[in-house]
């Protein structure tokens, strides 16, 4: 670890914009408890432009996001954490886990509005969740709207079956 370090710091060094090495030593950084540095990586790869094409700055983006948000919110720093995601989002639209990210923290914050739009787009995204449906029917019911709640949790009903809680609560629903 310590001969990966010294060469990625190298490589940092002289091409700064590197996005590989920057991820890579940001997750060194991590696993050594050495979170400002961790940080500083990650956010080095977020500073940079497009992803080239044919490489997999892309990946590398999204998963910085992911570990710098993670960070941020280990921190109770959710403010900061959902600026990353929602930064990222902007440049890689569409991604599962930004999305759920970005919703589970605006559901923290109260953006109920917000969390919805993220978690009905992964909805839109992903085959059928029933996190994602449990999620959205509790958001619903937060913002005192039990009717969009309805068809949530009746999908959730049928992606667990079992669950006698979901089915009481949609009969309680449907009694309204």
């Amino acid at each position: 670890v310590a001969n990966a370090h010294n060469l990625l710091t190298a490589i940092v060094a002289e091409h700064p914009g590197h996005i590989e090495a920057n991820y890579r030593l940001g997750v060194i950084e991590r696993d050594r408890g050495d979170v400002t540095q961790a940080k500083h990586a990650w956010q080095s790869v977020l500073a940079q432009g497009r992803p080239r094409s044919g490489s997999h700055d892309d990946e590398l983006l999204l998963r910085s996001a992911l570990e710098l948000g993670a960070l941020y919110v280990s921190e109770g720093g959710f403010e900061p954490a959902l600026a990353v995601y929602r930064s990222c989002m902007a440049r890689l639209p569409g991604k599962m886990e930004l999305l759920l990210q970005a919703g589970a923290l605006e559901s923290r914050l109260g953006m109920t509005t917000a969390a919805i739009a993220h978690y009905e787009e992964a909805l839109r995204i992903n085959e059928p969740s029933a996190v994602l449906h449990n999620n959205l029917a509790a958001l619903y019911m937060r913002q005192r709207e039990p009717e969009q709640a309805l068809p949530h949790f009746e999908r959730l009903a049928e992606l667990a079956p079992g669950d006698a809680h979901v089915r009481y609560t949609v009969g309680v629903l449907h009694a309204r």
